[in-house]
Parts: C-alpha cells; sequence; structure tokens
C-alpha cells in the first residue's frame, strides 16, 4: 500500500434533511491533507438551511481542522467554523444554532480497542451574544483495521 502522504483526499462529502420541530437541511464538503506522518490538516464548507415560522435562514462558511499524533497512543485535535453569514442570519440578530466556533481535542488511546478522549468547544450563544465554553468527553472503539469510532458526550459547566 502506497503512502498517502501530500495527497489532498476528499474527507466529507455529506448532506440530510431533517424536520423534527423546525426543517433543516445541511451540506458540507471537505479535503484532507496529510502533511506528515504525524500531522494532517482539512479544510472545507459548510450550508445550513432552516425554516423558522415561515421565514428560511440561510448559513454558510468554513471549517478547518488540525490532528496531531505525538505517539500511537497520543492525539492532538483542533478545529474550527466560521460564518459567513455572520449575524445576518436572523432578522440581523444571531440565528438559533451557533455558527462560529472553536476548540480542541487530546485522544489518548488506553488498549489496541479502547481509548478516551477530552475537549473543549467554544461557541457564540445566538441568546446571550458572549463566547461559551462547553467541555466534553468520549470514548474511542477501534476496530481490527484501526479505524476508530466514537461519540461525544458534553459535560454542562454549571
Amino acid at each position: 500500500m502506497g503512502s498517502m502522504m501530500g495527497s489532498f483526499i476528499p474527507s466529507e462529502i455529506s448532506g440530510g434533511r431533517t424536520s423534527a420541530i423546525m426543517p433543516l437541511g445541511q451540506a458540507q464538503w471537505g479535503l484532507d491533507y496529510k502533511m506528515t506522518d504525524w500531522l494532517s490538516i482539512s479544510g472545507g464548507t459548510y450550508a445550513n438551511r432552516m425554516d423558522l415560522f415561515f421565514q428560511k435562514i440561510t448559513d454558510y462558511g468554513l471549517n478547518s481542522s488540525m490532528n496531531l499524533q505525538v505517539n500511537d497512543r497520543l492525539n492532538f485535535k483542533l478545529h474550527g467554523a466560521y460564518s459567513l453569514r455572520g449575524k445576518q442570519t436572523l432578522m440581523n440578530q444571531n440565528s438559533l444554532y451557533p455558527e462560529n466556533n472553536y476548540g480542541g481535542a487530546v485522544e489518548y488511546r488506553i488498549s489496541d480497542k479502547f481509548g478516551l478522549g477530552a475537549g473543549v468547544n467554544r461557541y457564540l450563544n445566538p441568546f446571550t451574544g458572549k463566547w461559551v465554553t462547553q467541555p466534553y468527553v468520549y470514548p474511542i472503539f477501534y476496530n481490527d483495521k484501526n479505524e476508530k469510532k466514537s461519540f461525544q458526550i458534553q459535560i454542562n459547566g454549571r
């Protein structure tokens, strides 16, 4: 198998539509670039469309991430997203879902099949206009192909 270093790889091309409370359509696209065996970066775009009380809200922007693999067990991650629409998404006010955010995480592989991650996400609260820090933890499960699957558990800071 050849090395993928120095090449762009499509990381995510996804979309969907949900209608639990408010109809929401989402789409995103991104590219990964593995610079070395221990450093990779990604970047992409996203678009969201929400129908809220007979008003259509559209948001689109940029997102990026960086992954630093210190060794076989320790991994650092940074991420961020920036809305190109900003406060224009809901009657020139903040929207009902956060657009601008950034954060990071640390992942530690405990065994061949299991690891733990913990991190923090900062986002702009749409109701107060202030930045909020949201810590989270997550388990990581590895399969035989060394692929990982995880889910986040958010921690309320109150």
